[in-house]
Parts: structure tokens; sequence; C-alpha cells
């Protein structure tokens, strides 16, 4: 059996079949707390206050649906965009984990290496985060208490560096593309026309339609 065949049968298909059960049972398990609370205690939102939520985070969560799955899922693979929406933290570790580690590999992101190191990857930094959550649940209030205020205020960096290592990280194989992308994003905040959480899924957007572009016009000028 070649090593495609072997792909597709014994490593995909298995993923696959128990990411899609997983998922749709993290989906259920989901409803569980406000289920609970209803039948425990009678709680239950009116239906003017599920209308007034529902406005706030429907265009916030509607973009992320359009944008996120197919901006993620050339650098998670099928079986890391399985372990990434069902684990969480995508854009800050899943993301990052995947990304650093195929670029370590020397592999291609979208291809069936590319998608085992990104496997292995995100596996790994799932099992870390959670052991780095216990220890933090247990001892991070007592740890932050012993920091110096500098310290403390330097963690709020953590995330923003992270992004702008990933995205420098590929940045230096398209440096036009991420020029396009960076100005477009910093002109967005810049205007404050639009929320501030709108800003990243819109600039990815934005980036794909460019991208695609830029590769339409490469091949049509072969």
């Amino acid at each position: 059996m070649d090593r495609d065949k072997i792909y597709e049968n014994d490593f995909l298909k298995p993923i696959m079949y128990w990411g899609k059960r997983t998922l749709l049972l993290a989906t259920i398990i989901s409803f569980a707390p406000p289920l609970y609370i209803y039948f425990a205690y009678g709680v239950i939102p009116t239906f003017s206050e599920v209308l007034k939520a529902f406005i706030l985070v429907a265009p916030y969560a509607v973009v992320l649906q359009i944008v996120e799955p197919p901006s993620y899922f050339p650098i998670l693979g099928v079986p890391g965009t399985y372990m990434s929406f069902l684990a969480g933290n995508i854009s800050n570790l899943r993301i990052p984990c995947s990304a650093v580690a195929q670029n370590a590999a020397g592999v291609e992101e979208g291809s069936k290496e590319g998608s085992i190191i990104s496997t292995i990857a995100i596996g790994i930094s799932v099992i870390v985060n959670l052991i780095i959550l216990t220890i933090g649940v247990f001892f991070g209030a007592r740890l932050l208490a012993a920091f110096p205020p500098a310290i403390n205020k330097a963690l709020n960096y953590i995330l923003p560096s992270v992004f702008g290592g990933v995205f420098g990280s590929f940045t230096i194989r398209n440096i036009k593309l991420g020029i396009i992308s960076l100005v477009f994003c910093v002109v967005l905040a810049a205007l404050n026309i639009i929320p501030a959480n709108l800003i990243a899924p819109l600039g990815v957007a934005f980036t794909i339609f460019v991208g695609i572009k830029m590769i339409e016009k490469e091949h049509a000028e072969e």
C-alpha cells in the first residue's frame, strides 16, 4: 500500500470518523449549563433578552463563522481543524504551534506531510496547555501575586507578540501581501469605524482575497 492510501485510510478516515462525533458531542454538551440552570433553578431569559444578546453577538459570530474555517484550515489540516475547534485557543495557540512546527520540519502547509506535523504539534500543545492550565488553576493567583508589577504588566503583551511572530513568519514568504494586509488592518483601526474585534477577521478575509487576485495575475502573465 502506497503512502497516499495509508494516509487516507489509516490516518485520515479514523480521525474524521471520531472528529465529527466528538465535535457533535461537544456541541450538545455546550447546552448543558443553561439547561441545568433552567431545570435546577427555573431561571430562563425572556425573548427580548435573547433577541438583544443575539443582535449584539450575531455580527461578530457570523463573520467568524465565515472567515475562520477557510483561513485556518490550510495551516491546521483536517485533523488539526477537528482538534483545534474542539480544544479552542485557535488563533493564539494552535495556529502558532502548527505553523512553527511545519516551518521547522520543512514541510508545506496543506500537504499530507504538513497535516501530519500539524496534528502532532497541536496534539502536544493541547497536552501542554492542559498541564499549564491545571498548574495555573491551583497556583496561578499565588504566582501572579509574587511577581513584580512590571512583570504582570508585561504579560499583557504575550498575545500581541505571538500574533506578531506568526505574522512575521508568513510575511517573509510574501512581503508584498504582508505589507498590504498590515496597512489594511492599521487603516481600519485608525478609522475606528468598526468594532475592534472585527478587524482581524476582516483582515484575514481581505488578505485571502488579495492573495487570490495576486496568484491569478501571476498565472495570467505566464
